[in-house]
């Protein structure tokens, strides 16, 4: 995906998983590697576009927001399914998605299983139509697991144990690393917390 052949082919990435697994971070990462190989990229959150869209069709100048996206190699659309459209809404961004359709590059986050995306988009022909379309050309990307925020906030409680457990008062991480009885003190405070709250991602990936 660094390499940028999907975007040389005009292929979709779509990562599919539950919150806090990295979706938003690994479609940051491949548009940044984009970027920095001079392709041309615009990232949306799904709801901001599809404001966007509506706007420009209420202002007569959706045509010209589509030929502007045109423009583009890569267009991220971020967090689709956390909310769901209306039914012009709907319609604007299968519109969107339509005109760019094997024209460029995109990537999608999501939440959702496809067999949920009808939550979103209401009409379920017009749900099978944007699918079958984007899903054509792409990689599906499933990331599975527990959310690196909660891996974070265990991690940070049982760090926490971890110096009560030591005698260690709270805000003293860097006194109780200088001034530790031994090497090992510090490092197994840490360890304490990180193997009581240790939970790895997975990932598996589909090519369509």
């Amino acid at each position: 995906m660094a390499r940028g052949e999907y975007l040389q082919r005009r292929e979709t990435l779509i990562f599919i998983g539950n919150p806090g697994l990295g979706k938003t971070h690994l479609a940051i990462s491949v548009a940044l590697a984009a970027c920095r190989q001079k392709r041309k990229v615009r990232f949306w959150t799904a709801a901001s576009l599809v404001n966007e869209l509506l706007q420009a069709q209420d202002e007569h100048r959706l045509h010209r927001f589509i030929a502007a996206a045109l423009k583009m190699d890569l267009i991220v659309l971020d967090e689709l399914g956390f909310i769901p459209f209306s039914d012009t809404g709907a319609q604007v961004l299968f519109t969107f998605c339509s005109e760019l359709y094997e024209r460029l590059a995109f990537t999608i986050t999501t939440n959702l299983k496809f067999a949920d995306w009808g939550q979103v988009f209401g009409d379920e022909r017009l749900t099978a139509a944007l699918l079958d379309r984007l899903t054509h050309h792409a990689h599906i990307i499933e990331l599975v697991g527990e959310s690196y925020r909660f891996r974070q906030r265990m991690h940070e409680k049982d760090d926490a144990y971890a110096y009560r457990f030591l005698g260690i008062p709270a805000g003293h991480k860097e006194r109780a690393k200088k001034s530790a009885p031994c090497p090992a003190v510090y490092p197994l405070v840490s360890a304490l917390g990180l193997l009581s709250s240790m939970a790895l991602s997975s990932v598996r990936v589909r090519r369509s």
